[in-house]
């Protein structure tokens, strides 16, 4: 795979919860340029004050490279107005919980335009509902659709005394034991697939047959996280 340099993509996060925060604070930290999108109904509380204080990234990164990641970032756009923070965005990052996934969707695909990557944290079955509205609606339409079996780290929003610090905690624990497990699985299994959704179908199969053998709780739970470097790789259209 050829390796991409991504610093200078417009990144558009839908959804400014714990992990819609932190995905954007931790790309803009990275040195894209970072939109932030909320629904109307949710905005007047989920983006209040962010586009002046922006977002700080607090807590622990715990991974393989003891690579950390912290700071404040301060956003080139936050706006409920989703036509104007996907236009020409190269990358648009979904993170929101299924149950929101339709909400997004059916203002997304009218405004989707080709060559653009779409990545749904985390996916459940995410992927297959927008494919589905884009067939529906779109068939023309050229992007790419990547679902994420679980956000990249662990995270919350931090509160004081009920009120919005602005700021979001990490608490990831990545095991080089899941890793390695994860990695072993891939060689054993070179599958031949069409989508990302079903690379992510396969894993949750591999989970369940190794819970079957008492795989470790923690085993399978790093497992989960992996699989997000397989969603990125093989996010296929």
């Amino acid at each position: 795979m050829v390796a991409q340099n991504l610093s200078k993509y417009t990144i558009a996060v839908l959804g400014a919860g714990a992990v819609g925060r932190s995905v954007a604070a931790d790309c803009k930290l990275a040195g894209n340029h970072v939109r932030l999108f909320d629904l109307p109904e949710f905005a007047k509380t989920s983006l209040k004050d962010i586009d002046k204080t922006g977002i700080e990234i607090q807590g622990f990164e715990y991974n393989r490279y003891n690579f950390k990641r912290s700071g404040i970032a301060k956003f080139d756009l936050v706006s409920d107005d989703l036509k104007e923070v996907v236009a020409g965005a190269q990358i648009i990052l979904v993170a929101v919980p299924s149950v929101g996934h339709n909400a997004f969707f059916e203002q997304l695909v009218p405004l989707l335009e080709d060559g653009q990557i779409i990545h749904i944290i985390p996916d459940n079955f995410g992927s297959l509902r927008l494919r589905k509205q884009l067939r529906e609606k779109r068939p023309e339409l050229n992007v790419i659709i990547g679902g994420w079996s679980s956000a990249p780290y662990g995270t919350r929003i931090v509160k004081e005394a009920g009120i919005d610090t602005k700021r979001v905690f990490f608490a990831t624990e990545q095991s080089l034991c899941g890793e390695r497990l994860c990695l072993r699985l891939i060689k054993k299994n070179p599958w031949k697939v069409r989508s990302t959704s079903a690379v992510l179908i396969r894993l949750h199969l591999e989970m369940v047959r190794l819970a079957a053998r008492r795989c470790s709780i923690l085993a399978l739970a790093t497992l989960i996280r992996s699989c997000t470097a397989l969603a990125r790789s093989w996010a296929l259209p």
